[in-house]
């Protein structure tokens, strides 16, 4: 059953992930943020949703207060029930821990007209396929947005195969330290709305 395998893969790379060092994944969050900045520079998208880094995810706070520098309009995960939104976020923000520790807004205004997406894993096939944590938070979300959706994962992150459903919802690219995959086919970043 592809749930249950969907689980055993889950456990298998979260316990690789604990088991890498702080310096590992300080050096793979940083490389991957030089190469965020690099597309966001490229690209200049107007709102950026940024996932709020837990535990051993690639870091993203450096990232968030450098979009929030560019004078990019930045949003943030709050989960809402079983519903994420995208909220608005600068570094005044006040943040409060959810049912699962992460932090998130404690209010603040909810952003539907997204650009680019930057999305945590706990793997990333490279054909596009995304494993997430199991809560369906992202695809429900992703499913009513149209953004360029880019995931970022480390190396040990990114697998050849990975178990999938069909309402799992595929990135644009993915970045890990060492890769940069594009998916997109014609403009690679044609998702991204210019406006």
């Amino acid at each position: 059953m592809i749930e249950q395998k969907k689980k055993s893969f889950r456990e298998q790379i979260l316990e690789i992930c604990k088991r890498n060092s702080i310096e590992t994944l300080t050096i793979a969050s940083k490389q991957i943020i030089k190469c965020i900045a690099d597309l966001v520079e490229n690209q200049k998208p107007k709102t950026v949703f940024c996932y709020f880094s837990y535990r051993k995810e690639i870091q993203t706070r450096a990232l968030l207060s450098l979009l929030e520098q560019k004078e990019i309009r930045v949003c943030i995960p709050r989960i809402c029930g079983d519903q994420m939104k995208a909220v608005r976020w600068t570094s005044k923000t006040r943040m409060i821990k959810n049912q699962w520790g992460i932090e998130e807004p404690e209010r603040g205004e909810n952003i539907d007209d997204v650009d680019l997406a930057i999305l945590p894993g706990v793997a990333f096939g490279r054909d596009g396929t995304r494993l997430g944590y199991g809560g369906g938070f992202y695809d429900r979300w992703l499913s009513e947005h149209l953004c360029y959706k880019l995931g970022i994962c480390g190396s040990w992150q990114l697998l050849d195969e990975i178990p999938v459903e069909e309402h799992d919802i595929k990135v644009d690219a993915v970045f890990s330290e060492k890769e940069q995959i594009f998916f997109t086919r014609n403009s690679i970043y044609n998702k991204i709305k210019r406006r």
